[in-house]
């Protein structure tokens, strides 16, 4: 994969336009190149609203937007392809089955270009991961991008953990938010509470408010325990909801954070109880138990990674499903999800916290 005259470190690129949590998910495969070649150069080429989550992370040295967003455009696609070129990579990974991606990648005349399958344009790469290998319909998504480190005959990290990195200032930005929230760091409990979820099959991935508004009426009757609400712009609506069921000590933080805030939040909380979506990702990355509800979704492949974190589903007949099935069972697998089986769960994970702080 070296190029001949080149430097003694090899210069890699790995490529993902996806959503931020696929970012985070692809983690452990930035440690194990760089296991695999200490003293390389790795470039990121991510979309810009994923591009945060990579910030300070030592595992990369550059990061590369993707002209997405009011940016798309043909012109800034060969700006792109230009400065890809004058990189002279030697490996290139697509984690993406985009047709620009590859496009972009062939064009940059990097030896070795590595894809996932099915793509149309898969001719364009030298290395073929199998994307619709039945193996990944039972192993984690962090398994799915690992496996191109299997493909090109380097090895798997000894721990499969995500990464990201949250700066001292950022810390402090977080205290100061809680604090003029009315917390008291030294005393309070902080249970994070995030009733929203991806676009995609909402119905068959959403709990509903009012069953998240019980949780958390439970949680403040406990002494010393706060609620922080957390949301994107697509949770306003669902968070008047949320915050009709209940009259006091929620701490609301809906639309209020960028990625970096959320994730330094997270941090600071002692468990987060969330749908089936990005945050859940996210508050494993930083070291915060999650107790995460699924609905149609395979926990085994999309669920909190490590021993922190509980599942909590009811397991019906045709669950896990896949996101073009159409449902005829009224979403039972989320429906049928009783506020007691969560809180019985959060109250047993709180405890655990309290003994290993």
């Amino acid at each position: 994969m070296k190029r001949s005259g080149g430097s003694s470190g090899q210069n890699i690129i790995v490529a993902l336009q996806g959503a931020i949590g696929d970012v985070i998910l692809s983690t452990p495969l930035l440690e194990g190149l760089r296991l695999a070649f200490p003293t390389s150069k790795i470039t990121y080429l991510v979309g810009s609203t994923a591009a945060p989550a990579l910030e300070n992370l030592e595992l990369i040295d550059e990061i590369l937007i993707l002209p997405d967003g009011k940016k798309a455009s043909r012109w800034n696609d060969l700006r792109l392809i230009a400065t890809l070129l004058s990189r002279r990579f030697d490996l290139a990974i697509c984690l993406s089955r985009m047709k620009k991606l590859a496009f972009a990648l062939w064009l940059s005349r990097t030896p070795a270009r590595l894809c996932y399958t099915p793509l149309r344009f898969s001719w364009m790469f030298t290395h073929r991961v199998d994307g619709e290998d039945e193996v990944y319909s039972r192993v984690h998504r962090t398994c799915y991008f690992l496996a191109a480190l299997a493909k090109l005959g380097m090895p798997q990290p000894p721990q499969i953990c995500l990464h990201y990195v949250i700066t001292p200032q950022e810390r402090e930005r977080a205290e100061h938010l809680l604090r003029n929230s009315g917390v008291d760091l030294e005393r309070d409990v902080l249970v994070a509470i995030h009733p929203g979820t991806s676009r995609i099959q909402v119905e068959k991935r959403r709990w509903s408010s009012s069953n998240f508004a019980e949780v958390a009426r439970h949680v403040l009757q406990q002494a010393d325990h706060k609620v922080v609400l957390l949301g994107g712009p697509d949770e306003k609506e669902l968070a008047e909801a949320f915050r009709g069921e209940l009259s006091r000590g929620v701490i609301d933080f809906i639309n209020k954070l960028s990625i970096r805030e959320l994730a330094a939040i997270l941090e600071r909380c002692a468990l987060l109880v969330h749908n089936d979506s990005m945050p859940l990702h996210l508050a494993v990355a930083v070291g915060t138990p999650v107790l995460a509800i699924f609905g149609y979704q395979n926990p085994s492949l999309w669920g909190p990674l490590g021993r922190l974190h509980r599942v909590v589903r009811r397991d019906i007949g045709c669950s896990p499903c896949l996101p073009e099935f159409a449902c005829d069972r009224d979403y039972e697998c989320i429906r049928r999800l009783k506020p007691s089986m969560v809180i019985e769960i959060l109250d047993s994970m709180l405890e655990r916290a309290k003994a290993h702080p």
